[in-house]
């Protein structure tokens, strides 16, 4: 990964803007920077920025569309939002591949999967964003065991023999004294430091074994054929609804982002020889039976769009939007109901989806 100054945002507009005049280009670096840096003090501006670059529409609430205007127009007083949209794609994509380049945000590649939908939401750039965000989630994934360390240095104290030697000439009880604080007060934040290491070094070692723990229950989830949020057995349940029944359970089951490097590969080996077929968004999301709608709805009712699956699922249980499903959750989502993808797609989506939700993003 690039360091976080290496990111140049100039070549970057102009990959979208070949020709712009150096005044725009100036201007809209000047926005970059801004925006970047301030979207990585909060998840909701990165949901934001997100939503924007995908053309997911905003919710109630959502003020980034407004924050991105309002930093764009600091040196460009003539921006809309409305007229200028795919301008505010680009610039969204743009601050959102900076984010990645920057290195240690698993989680953002992570919700770009989710925000891409299997391919049927696009942000500009002719799937490069992500692509990178596939890499960047796999990549870490993958070295998610490898990179454990939880050594324990030895500290070392600051220097103190100045005072300590200040004694020597006089010998009298205010030398001492100072001599005996600057000893006891190096004392005292030499223990602080040695008991950070030490609870850096646990935390390590907890993660670590979460993430051994998590992938032991994987394979005994595999292996039992029983349904971690549904409690009933795998083969029990309609087939349609079983890729996101299948994802939102091997999700349920990860603490943390990116999760096992082998979840993806569960998924696809619990689906069996159907992972390939396709079906539906909505013959997926209609198949599920109302009692364990509720039961998949428990941690899911009420967050972002942006988990569309599961807002999918919301509509469906609320009688005032069930009726006109399709219609609503195409204006909510820019996804059509009618998509067609493999039943593996789906599964994938919903465990992508769900981390979001485990972890407070959503």
């Amino acid at each position: 990964m690039a360091e976080d100054d290496a990111f140049d945002f100039a070549d970057a507009f102009r990959e979208f803007h070949p020709s712009a005049e150096r005044s725009l280009v100036e201007a809209r670096v000047a926005a970059l920077t801004k925006l970047s840096t301030e979207a990585r003090e909060s998840v909701g501006k990165i949901i934001g920025l997100t939503k924007i670059a995908y053309d997911i529409p905003p919710t109630d609430g959502d003020d980034s569309g407004e924050w991105l205007q309002a930093t764009i127009r600091e040196k460009e007083a003539g921006f809309s939002l409305t007229r200028d949209r795919e301008d505010a794609k680009i610039m969204g994509a743009i601050v959102l591949d900076s984010i990645l380049q920057a290195g240690n945000f698993e989680r953002v590649a992570t919700l770009l999967m989710a925000a891409s939908f299997a391919g049927q939401r696009h942000a500009p750039g002719d799937g490069k964003l992500e692509l990178f965000a596939r890499d960047v989630f796999l990549e870490s994934a993958r070295k998610r065991g490898l990179k454990f360390n939880a050594r324990v240095s030895k500290g070392r104290w600051r220097e103190t023999t100045k005072a300590i030697s200040s004694i020597a000439p006089t010998f009298d009880a205010a030398t001492v004294q100072v001599a005996i604080e600057t000893v006891a007060t190096e004392a005292k934040a030499a223990e602080t430091r040695a008991i950070d290491k030490f609870n850096a070094a646990l935390e390590q070692l907890t993660a670590e074994n979460v993430r051994l723990a998590e992938e032991v229950d994987l394979l005994w989830w595999h292996l039992g054929g029983w349904s971690y949020i549904l409690e009933s057995r795998l083969d029990s349940i309609e087939a349609k609804s079983l890729p996101f029944v299948i994802g939102s359970d091997v999700a349920q089951m990860v603490n943390s982002i990116p999760g096992p490097h082998g979840a993806l590969g569960i998924i696809r080996k619990a689906l069996g020889a159907s992972a390939n077929d396709k079906q539906t968004v909505e013959a997926t999301l209609k198949s599920v039976e109302p009692d364990d709608r509720a039961k998949l709805l428990v941690e899911t009712k009420g967050k972002d769009v942006v988990a569309s699956l599961n807002h999918g699922l919301v509509l469906l249980d609320d009688e005032a939007t069930a009726g006109s499903f399709a219609r609503t959750f195409k204006k909510h989502t820019a996804v059509s109901s009618d998509a067609e993808l493999t039943r593996f797609e789906i599964a994938a989506q919903a465990y992508f989806e769900r981390l979001f939700i485990k972890s407070g993003w959503l």
